[in-house]
């Protein structure tokens, strides 16, 4: 059952929360959606969405690497830890949630259970084919120059050496610097100055200022709504 709810002139779809899912790709792309874009049209309003209706949001699919790590049986599943972890995430308040967007608090424990792939160390040339969803398509001799194949790893911390454009630090960081020695930063919280969208947690900058910035364009790699 769909709901509809005055807010002051807006109407507001509120979704169904989650329930229990059939096994699946399909069902995780659809508690993932229904949670990220009930929390954005929730807890956000007018130019702060990307999106200008739920239903716009609702169509946002996550990267065709998972479908593909999934069918070829690279990578499972667990639904009942996509479930709880969908679930915390609708509970959660609008202030908790805007802070979960700019990646300055933890996803809820649940969604690192996700996905079951690849060990960190093993080979890999996909984000999808990895449980840590992230692979280093460089080595260790040279960390900022993109190689076809890699291996599962962890994203950057703040200072490490990265590849640019590959989002290869953690959520809340950016890979940023002079060719040759790009190093993972910390991006900027609303109102910071900023010279492009990379600059900033909310991924949008304006007139050389970060804003707040609500959007369902979620990559695997971040399941909780940062593009990193």
């Amino acid at each position: 059952m769909v709901t509809t709810i005055a807010v002051g002139t807006a109407l507001l779809l509120v979704l169904p929360s989650c329930r229990a899912p059939d096994p699946g790709y399909e069902a995780f792309v659809e508690m993932r959606a229904r949670a990220l874009c009930n929390n954005n049209f929730r807890c956000c309003t007018g130019d702060e969405l990307m999106d200008d209706t739920i239903e716009e949001c609702l169509a946002h699919e996550p990267p065709r690497d998972l479908r593909s790590a999934i069918d070829n049986g690279t990578t499972t599943i667990d639904d009942a830890e996509a479930e709880r972890c969908f679930a915390e995430i609708e509970a959660m308040s609008c202030d908790q949630w805007i802070e979960l967007l700019a990646g300055s608090t933890a996803t809820p424990a649940s969604c690192g259970g996700i996905f079951s792939g690849r060990s960190n160390g093993e080979p890999c040339s996909s984000y999808a084919q990895c449980t840590s969803q992230y692979c280093r398509l460089s080595t260790e001799a040279e960390p900022t120059i993109r190689t076809d194949t890699g291996v599962c790893a962890e994203r950057g911390s703040e200072g490490e050496q990265c590849l640019l454009a590959h989002f290869s630090c953690q959520p809340g960081l950016t890979c940023t610097g002079p060719d040759g020695t790009p190093r993972c930063n910390a991006l900027g919280d609303p109102g910071a100055s900023c010279e492009g969208w990379h600059d900033c947690t909310s991924h949008l900058c304006d007139a050389g200022e970060c804003r707040r910035l609500c959007y369902a364009w979620v990559p695997l790699r971040s399941l909780a709504g940062q593009p990193r």
